[in-house]
């Protein structure tokens, strides 16, 4: 049954027809309840609760009657409204009842109800004792659901609680609850009961009631507004109100105030305010409980350095994204931006310089970034975007064109330089692929922004399936790595370094090798990159600086071992202190432990590194910069930390000899060596020609497989006996 379509019948009846939702809210009334009742209209009626229009003795049978609709569906009665605009008690009798609908739609109840004379001629017209309690029974009660859903209840349902309250009291016509707006310019009416057209907002300070409450804080009583001096009356006087009173409260952000008014002078009670601020300190309670769980809600979506939304949030946003993915032509692409070397900035500047430096590049992502998509801050200097309506992959290019762009700028603070540049990957949810979870979808661009990585710093590239098949790999590789470091199924192999003068060998160089049970032999330079991403690389360091050092124990004291030390390792403070106790466990000399870093890890050298190896040079460890050529900047260093007892040249010189400009390379190197007065080893002798071009070099130390290949320790011991023993001669 639609209210629409009520017979024509019921609006020419001479008693009060209503309808109602099961929640109280009054869909309908006829002209005979309106006027009934003193309303100004059915739209007023609409904006009002059924039991608006109940004195408070009325509203005690209000239990009863709940409990009878819902057990019978009927209910018979006597009861008593009150007049909206006067307050004035009307007696009548009362058949209520439910009114079933088709489908699943609710129940309405509907009521007729008939005048049963005036008070004075009412036999059963209430006592003042009577009317009084019911009166202090409708203000408990009304504190009592205010205080209930002041809990755990929204804040709409509170406002309408709160102004429902408000308007228990007797000679009421409307009640407000109004906030200062963020600008500080008014205050916004957000919540409003009452039978006239609510307000939208009150002045401040003497412009209004509610006004001049916030702006001193105090309660405001208004009896009667033609005798008002405080404060302008002519937006009261306008809506024909005449007396008001105005209680302010204060939340955890914006000020505010509950707010009475009636439509004839009136003297407020002591009673009276004491319910109103009551009312409003819940109110007050309320939203500050609802500002903190709002609050607590933004900090765990949110990063608390930048403000951008961190990962929860932005997987939130990936999964609501792909989800709209079925029905559009467009697609979702996750870009996943990592800054280049930003540690350096920490390093070398301090934090409070990076993390004003990520503030900045948080803003200037967010101003490239359309509206429509969210960035946010994964951790460190990993940035994500979640961009949607993404035409294809060129579109999602260009978008992590502009992020790079944003991203790759110069930063002056305090007058330091610092400049930028992210490598970024995109992962793209396909059109053909929309159930792909936000996981997925970070884990796609966390691939790809790794081989843009390696490819070089700034590069942008997008997620390929053959970067999942190496992610697996690595995975598995990670998993199986651990166990067999744990098991020491790892072994070492040593292989020669020579002195062509004696064709003697001199040292030998500890190479980690891996037999996977089901790979077979994995090279070094991919379980090495393994423990380096997985954060296995100190353990797999450490083991083999250990091994190393037992083994060389089975050796002439002469030899010494060279060990190859990671960016890692190195960054540890404590890094000498582990070789120190390694070398006393072992029993093994400092000075037959030679230690390899590469060119590439010492250009990237800090205080802490220099600070480490220093140390480890005093204890007699012998350094060596290997690879030689690869770095950059490297000869201002040798000079810069006088530490180093020996350079190996990077095989990619040795293998283009003979030549002249190979030749003029090694040469320069050999003579560098010798002018700072260290050892110069060429790696990768392969052949004969090559030793023979690198000898005309003036290279003394050599390695590669044609002087000798990598070996197991045991060989290595053999190698030296054979060469120890004097050569056979044949007697004649």
């Amino acid at each position: 049954m639609g209210v629409t379509g009520l017979p024509a019948v019921l609006d020419a009846a001479p008693d009060l027809v209503a309808v109602s939702d099961p929640r109280g809210r009054v869909l309908y009334m006829n002209p005979a309840g309106i006027a009934m009742v003193g309303a100004a209209g059915l739209d007023a009626v609409r904006r009002l609760s059924t039991w608006n229009f109940f004195s408070d003795v009325g509203l005690l049978t209000a239990p009863d009657v709940e409990r009878s609709l819902q057990e019978t569906g009927l209910w018979r009665g006597l009861g008593e409204l009150r007049r909206i605009d006067t307050g004035d008690p009307i007696p009548v009798s009362i058949s209520t009842f439910v009114v079933p609908q088709d489908g699943a739609s609710e129940p309405l109840v509907a009521a007729v109800m008939q005048r049963r004379g005036t008070s004075e001629d009412d036999d059963s017209a209430p006592t003042p004792d009577l009317a009084s309690a019911a009166y202090r029974i409708r203000e408990q009660s009304a504190i009592s659901e205010l205080g209930r859903r002041a809990v755990d209840g929204d804040l709409d349902t509170i406002l309408a609680v709160t102004t429902g309250a408000a308007t228990a009291l007797r000679g009421t016509e409307c009640s407000s609850v109004a906030r200062l707006n963020e600008a500080g310019t008014a205050l916004d009416v957000v919540g409003y009961s009452g039978v006239s057209e609510p307000p939208t907002r009150f002045g401040l300070g003497t412009r209004s009631a509610p006004g001049l409450a916030v702006s001193t804080g105090e309660l405001v009583v208004c009896p009667d507004a033609a005798e008002e001096r405080r404060f302008d009356t002519s937006t009261m006087e306008s809506r024909g109100l005449a007396s008001a009173v105005c209680v302010p409260f204060h939340s955890a952000s914006l000020p505010g105030v509950l707010t009475v008014h009636s439509a004839s002078p009136r003297d407020f009670s002591v009673r009276d305010l004491r319910f109103l601020q009551t009312a409003a300190d819940i109110l007050a309670a309320a939203i500050r409980r609802i500002e903190l769980e709002q609050e607590l809600r933004y900090r765990s979506l949110h990063d608390p350095l930048t403000g951008l939304g961190n990962r929860t949030l932005a997987y939130r946003r990936i999964e609501e994204a792909t989800a709209h993915v079925r029905d559009s032509d467009t697609t979702v692409a996750v870009i996943l931006a990592d800054l280049d070397d930003f540690k350096t900035v920490n390093d070398s500047l301090g934090h409070s310089h990076g993390d004003a430096a990520l503030i900045s590049l948080s803003r200037k992502l967010e101003h490239v970034v359309p509206g429509g998509d969210t960035v946010a801050r994964l951790g460190g200097d990993e940035f994500l975007v979640v961009c949607e309506h993404v035409v294809d992959e060129d579109d999602a290019r260009r978008r992590a064109q502009r992020i790079s762009r944003a991203l790759s700028t110069v930063d002056t603070r305090d007058d330091q330089t610092m400049a930028f540049s992210a490598s970024i990957g995109i992962g793209i949810a396909l059109l053909q692929h929309p159930d792909t979870s936000a996981e997925e979808m970070v884990r796609r661009a966390d691939l790809a922004m790794y081989r843009a990585k390696a490819t070089a710093p700034g590069t942008i590239d997008v997620f390929d399936i053959q970067d999942k098949y190496e992610a697996d790999r690595v995975f598995r590789l990670a998993a199986d790595l651990r166990q067999s470091l744990a098991d020491n199924s790892l072994r070492v192999e040593y292989q020669p370094i020579f002195g062509l003068e004696k064709d003697a060998v001199v040292s030998v160089e500890a190479l980690a090798r891996w037999d996977h049970p089901t790979l077979g032999a994995v090279p070094p330079s991919e379980f090495v990159a393994v423990a380096e991403r997985t954060g296995l690389v100190g353990t797999l360091g450490d083991w083999a600086l250990d091994t190393a050092c037992r083994d060389a124990l089975d050796w002439p004291d002469h030899i010494t071992v060279r060990v190859n030390v990671s960016a890692h390792q190195l960054n540890d403070p404590d890094f000498a202190e582990s070789v120190t106790r390694v070398l006393e466990r072992t029993g093994l000399p400092a000075t037959r432990l030679g230690l390899e870093i590469t060119e590439m890890v010492w250009v990237q050298e800090n205080t802490r590194v220099a600070r480490t190896l220093s140390k480890l040079h005093d204890m007699g460890v012998t350094l060596a910069l290997d690879d030689l050529g690869t770095g950059h900047s490297s000869i201002a260093y040798l000079d810069r930390y006088p530490i180093f007892d020996c350079l190996k040249i990077d095989g990619s010189y040795i293998g283009a000899l003979p030549g002249v400009r190979p030749h003029a390379i090694v040469s320069a190197i050999v003579m560098l060596g010798d002018a700072f007065g260290v050892e110069v080893v060429g790696e990768g002798v392969e052949t004969a020609e090559q030793a023979e071009a690198y000898r005309s070099c003036g290279g003394r130390l050599a390695q590669g497989y044609h002087l000798g290949r990598p070996m197991p320790s045991a060989a290595v011991r053999a190698l030296l006996e054979e060469r120890a023993r004097p050569p056979h001669v044949d007697a004649e």
